[in-house]
């Protein structure tokens, strides 16, 4: 599960900030907002992981 999340994350942050026009495909501030768009959404997933068990 972790390995989907980490991947949606990185999808959903890169194509989120070439959209909103903050760096172009393929530029290295693409894969940093990846790398941070998986952490997040892996913190987000934890979080509603431990407030439901």
């Amino acid at each position: 599960m972790t390995a989907v999340l980490g991947v949606a994350g990185s999808f959903l942050a890169n194509y989120a900030g070439a959209a909103l026009g903050l760096y172009q495909p393929g530029q290295a501030a693409g894969w940093i907002a990846s790398v941070i768009g998986a952490v997040v959404l892996l913190f987000i997933y934890a979080l509603v992981k431990k407030s439901t068990t």
